[in-house]
């Protein structure tokens, strides 16, 4: 059963990462250029639109339901190895990557969605170093970030 588990775990990371590659290729083909650098400093502090969630992309929402239900599936798992961490920060970072790949919103929405992106991006980091000290904190705040764009976006 445990070997059953690693292996839809991996699945999982492995369909993202080819996901993520599909729609990078596509993006690259599209001409149209967005890179995280672009943005400056923004603060963190996310806000509705009018009391109304902010409109995203296709593209972003599929990108982050699936690392909701990676994030899910992974932290379920108890006592993860350092190389677990590692690799569930990599998935993370690949999605993360794309959603900044093939971000196609504009104004105070884009402004937003890239507000919730860094309020991710310190967790995903942590997760890549492996440190069991501070990865399983990492992967929660990584869990509760990503609820968030539920109650931002629609």
């Amino acid at each position: 059963m445990k070997n059953n588990k690693k292996k839809m775990i991996l699945g999982i990371g492995v369909l993202l990462l080819i996901a993520a590659l599909l729609l990078t290729i596509h993006h690259l083909h599209s001409g149209h250029e967005h890179s995280e650098h672009e943005h400056g400093e923004v603060s963190t502090e996310m806000t509705l639109n009018n009391g109304e969630k902010w409109k995203a992309d296709i593209q972003t929402k599929r990108f982050v339901m699936a690392m909701i239900h990676f994030v899910e599936k992974v932290s379920v798992k108890e006592n993860l190895t350092k190389a677990e961490y590692i690799d569930a920060g990599e998935t993370l970072k690949g999605s993360f990557n794309s959603i900044i790949a093939n971000c196609t919103m504009e104004g105070q929405a884009h402004d937003e969605l890239h507000k919730f992106l860094m309020k991710l991006s310190p967790n995903i980091e942590e997760l890549r170093k492996g440190n069991l000290e501070t990865a399983k904190h990492a992967l929660e705040e990584s869990k509760n970030t990503l609820k968030l764009f539920q109650n931002y976006f629609k």
